[in-house]
């Protein structure tokens, strides 16, 4: 792989530290590009609770279709 004029790309979940090394003992250039982490926002279950003690059903909806489309 060191003599090829070609690029190699790997597509991995994460990469153990023994494989990094094994490239690192090559001199092998690496480029290690990760997703940032996706922060899910939680609804607030009271909401809902709220709405269900006021007897207020078009809140309650909305509120119960905004939790399940967070889900």
């Amino acid at each position: 792989m060191e003599e090829s004029a070609n690029s190699f790309i790997f597509l991995e979940g994460k990469l153990n530290k023994s494989i990094l090394d094994a490239f690192k003992k090559t001199r092998a250039k690496i480029n290690l590009f990760e997703l940032p982490k996706e922060k899910k926002e939680k609804f607030d279950n009271f909401l809902v609770a709220n709405a269900f003690g006021q007897k207020d059903k078009l809140n309650l909806w909305i509120y119960f279709r905004q939790a399940m489309d967070r889900e």
